[in-house]
């Protein structure tokens, strides 16, 4: 057809139609405008895409090609118009219109990667999260315009191939936390020429049917240290600690935190803006009874201040597991030996610093009112003076602080 009679065709059907939203599905099918719902619109940018209006490259045909069903024939034609319209008015039924959801396809939509409920379910008021300070909704934040969950956030393309690999620089781009630790410390995985698919699994990426709120969450995970050393050699510390203490606890060399974040950055610039990362630190949760690694991430927004907890792998792990003193004499066991508190961070007047402590931290049992946090607030001119000293509120999740017992045998 003449592309002058496709439009003037498909033209008095957009007139006589009603705007219906259909809810986009896996992939953004249908979705043009990438707005996540299918309507006329989308419709009128493959007519655009037919008559060489529009972009035609590989994703943009990948999301408009979708006759014939399930999936599509390599182009973008009239079929096309009409089935995107035909969705769009409510006359295809969502199962008839998007490629098979069977697999991997129709589990994306539960993962961690498919769903971002990891970040939502963590802001969240509902689970004490900083919305509870900010009282912004989470859907009015910058956050989601990174965190939009998508195949070719990680693929090549909205429609990947069954078994199609990844490049490495796909996860480096978005884990910048693990390329924080890249480029401090050692790692024996990676220096053993191991990547992130070495260890993690389809599973994990692509979902199982189960929407989860975090990797923490019982079942989320496939990966463990116990998978690949089922039996670690015998030692005195492995003969102590075994089942009361998780390997990465002894063999993680530190965590790295961004500190302080300024959060009305992000609600004006829409830009994440720390004091600073700080590292050559631990800290240390109990978990079901056992002693695991822990980090956290910290915020300040209007003068109040707040903390989020969790226990936590870093991929800075070493052969050589801890010495005894570096858990059982390390400078905040000391302290807390010594007053019962124990100063995590803290402003420097002379150096007007933010200064953290070294070493392993643990989370004591009163680590609301024991555990001491100063803050900064970011000026005008980019500079940082204190704010003050204490946290309003707190956010442990998936942990819990140690208990009586273990900082005993910890602070002996």
């Amino acid at each position: 057809m003449r592309p002058n009679r496709l439009l003037v065709s498909v033209g008095l059907v957009l007139a006589l139609a009603a705007t219906w939203p259909r809810s986009a599905g896996a992939a953004d099918r249908g979705d043009l405008n990438n707005d996540g719902v299918v309507t006329i619109s989308d419709a009128a940018l493959a007519i655009k895409m037919v008559v060489g209006l529009a972009n035609a490259g590989p994703d943009a045909l990948a999301v408009a090609d979708v006759a014939p069903p399930p999936n599509g024939d390599g182009k973008v034609g009239l079929d096309d118009v009409i089935r995107i319209l035909r969705f769009a008015l409510g006359l295809i039924p969502p199962s008839d219109f998007y490629q098979n959801t069977s697999g991997q396809m129709g589990t994306f939509t539960t993962s961690l990667h498919g769903s971002g409920s990891g970040k939502i379910a963590w802001y969240s008021a509902a689970n004490g999260g900083f919305e509870t300070i900010s009282q912004i909704p989470y859907n009015q934040l910058s956050c989601q315009n990174c965190h939009k969950p998508k195949c070719d956030n990680c693929h090549d393309t909205s429609y990947p191939k069954p078994g199609a690999t990844v490049a490495q620089s796909k996860c480096e781009g978005c884990h910048s936390r693990q390329m924080a630790e890249a480029a401090s410390y050692s790692d024996v995985h990676r220096d053993a020429g191991m990547k992130c698919m070495s260890c993690h699994t389809k599973r994990e990426m692509h979902g199982d049917g189960t929407t989860y709120q975090s990797m923490l969450q019982q079942g989320a995970m496939d990966v463990s240290c116990e998978s690949c050393h089922p039996n670690p050699p015998s030692s005195v510390s492995h003969t102590v600690h075994g089942g009361k203490v998780a390997c990465a606890s002894c063999h993680s060399q530190s965590v790295v935190s961004c500190y302080n974040c300024h959060f009305d950055a992000e609600v004006k610039q829409g830009q994440k803006i720390p004091y600073g990362q700080f590292k050559n630190w631990l800290l240390l949760v109990s978990r079901n009874g056992k002693v695991y690694p822990a980090n956290f991430q910290s915020v300040e927004y209007h003068g109040k201040t707040f903390i989020a907890m969790a226990p936590f792998f870093s991929h800075t792990v070493q052969k050589q597991g801890r010495q005894c003193d570096d858990c059982h004499n390390s400078p905040a066991v000391q302290q807390y030996k010594q007053s019962g508190k124990i100063d995590v961070v803290k402003w420097n007047d002379a150096t007007g610093k933010l200064e953290p402590i070294t070493g392993v931290v643990p989370v004591i049992p009163n680590y609301q009112t024991d555990m001491r946090f100063d803050f900064a607030e970011m000026a005008a001119d980019g500079s940082w003076h204190f704010l003050k000293t204490g946290v309003d509120q707190f956010q442990l999740r998936w942990g819990e602080p140690l208990t009586a017992d273990q900082m005993s045998k910890l602070a002996r």
